[in-house]
């Protein structure tokens, strides 16, 4: 017993911060007065805010706090009244590389730090916690080149479980944590206690997935709770985790009537077709059959149907392999994932119409990277016939089908021959420049020579950006 009474005290310690802890002695009459210009403008604003960009005053101070605070005045400042200057200073200490350990106590002291702080972003200005804020940068890299975080997995892990057990019920990370929790027979009691008392829409979604007929009653009846908040993507992926038919009439109402809808939520309309799909039985094939015939308007239809693809490859199943063909075969719509699919199953099939669309043109709305692979994979059974489409692409395509002959080229020396042909008398700017980085990429100085003397032969490619390519990769 005092073992548990000791250990909850220490818990206490680390889960509390104070404000009482903050010292103003401790800090520099310069960082002093940079830390009272942030807390007049009491906003988080990042290095390029607004439509237009601009680096913000406030950012400029943070540059200023940063470069001018000793790594013991940021961990004090990590405790001022101030909640913005609070996670400026955790900034300011990944940037100057604090010790990991230290950083480490220092998040798991503000775990329940739920001053709300007004932050800015790009062009999005939004409410957060200081704790979400500090476990952001704890969890994620803090700039595009800092590839790892300052804390490492097993110490993620931990602030989880904190998070999880005894964290903010607002707190966005810890509905993340909850999430990612893996749905474990160990981690089922703690899942189902907070689903039962706090009704969290992450710990519906979890709870759902343990698929315990126990719990099915419970989950079933979060109907009206979810609706009335438009939380029923949370429903839609309680009914895809039990695909159970208690839930098919309520998504197949919605399905319905989803049709008279002109301004759908793109992720619940997603989660809406996935749960259907994942009942893999002649109901839920009929309904997702519905766009095929029942959606007159061209575009809204590609729409519906991408959200059917989509869904059939996530839910795979045979009943649903006549759909994925008419896909294809008539819409044009098919993704990597499905085209993998279907080469399992039917690969003459699939070879069949990979060459069709590239001898009628067809397959304008597939991918250009799919219709890479299409090539490919073409490439592997008719070597010859493959050559000399691409060879003729690459010196007559006119159109967007030009980027994937080029694509399927790149790597390949061979095609380099019909690459300069094409810029002999190419004008179209996206296309030489494609074709030179293409060329470039080859690093054959007797192809660069050749570069420049079809660049001094077509007019078409005196331009500045290409010149500068050509430096930057010491042709000249």
């Amino acid at each position: 017993m005092k073992r548990v009474l000791l250990f909850i005290l220490l818990l206490s310690s680390l889960l509390s911060f104070s404000q009482d802890q903050y010292s103003d002695s401790q800090i520099s009459k310069p960082v002093s007065e940079l830390v009272k210009q942030i807390a007049e403008e009491n906003i988080l604003m990042d290095s390029a805010v607004g439509g237009a960009g601009m680096r913000p005053k406030q950012y400029d101070r943070f540059e200023k706090l940063k470069n001018k605070a000793t790594l013991k005045e940021l961990r004090m400042l990590t405790n001022h009244p101030n909640g913005v200057v609070r996670c400026y200073a955790i900034q300011g200490l990944i940037l100057k590389k604090e010790n990991s350990d230290i950083f480490f106590s220092i998040i798991k002291k503000h775990l329940n730090d739920d001053e709300v702080i007004e932050t800015f972003s790009g062009c999005i200005m939004d409410y957060e916690l200081v704790s979400d804020v500090f476990l952001g940068h704890a969890q994620h890299p803090l700039t595009y080149e800092d590839e790892e975080t300052i804390i490492n997995e097993k110490q993620i892990r931990e602030l989880d479980s904190l998070l999880i057990y005894d964290g903010n019920k607002e707190s966005r990370r810890r509905h993340i944590a909850i999430k990612n929790l893996p749905a474990t027979p160990q981690n089922y009691t703690i899942v189902k206690s907070i689903a039962m008392n706090e009704g969290s829409e992450s710990t519906l979604v979890k709870l759902s997935e343990y698929h315990k007929e126990e719990d099915l009653e419970f989950l079933y009846n979060q109907y009206d709770s979810l609706n009335s908040k438009n939380y029923m993507v949370v429903y839609y992926e309680i009914a895809a985790n039990y695909a159970h038919p208690k839930f098919f009439p309520l998504l197949c109402s919605a399905f319905k009537n989803q049709f008279d809808n002109n301004f759908l939520d793109s992720y619940e309309t997603a989660k809406l077709y996935e749960a259907v799909a994942s009942y893999k039985n002649n109901e839920s094939l009929a309904l997702l059959s519905i766009p095929f015939t029942d959606i007159t308007d061209a575009d809204k239809r590609r729409v519906h149907l991408k959200y059917t693809e989509e869904a059939i490859i996530k839910y795979n199943d045979k009943i649903y392999n006549g759909l994925l063909w008419k896909l294809w075969e008539e819409y044009d719509i098919l993704s990597y994932d499905g085209y993998t699919y279907l080469k399992n199953l039917n690969p003459e099939k699939t070879y069949t119409l990979s060459l069709e669309n590239f001898k009628s043109q067809r397959g304008t709305l597939i991918g250009h990277d799919l219709m890479i692979v299409f090539l490919d994979d073409m490439y592997k059974k008719e070597p010859e016939y493959i050559n000399s489409l691409v060879v003729k692409g690459i010196k007559e395509d006119t159109t967007d089908r030009f980027f994937v002959y080029l694509g399927f080229a790149e790597s390949k020396k061979d095609y380099a021959l019909s690459m300069l042909e094409r810029l002999e008398k190419e004008a179209d700017y996206y296309r030489y420049m494609a074709t030179v980085r293409v060329l470039i990429s080859f690093n054959d100085s007797e192809i660069n020579q050749k570069i420049l003397e079809v660049k001094k032969s077509n007019p078409n490619m005196d331009n500045i950006e290409l010149d500068n390519l050509l430096d930057q990769n010491g042709i000249h």
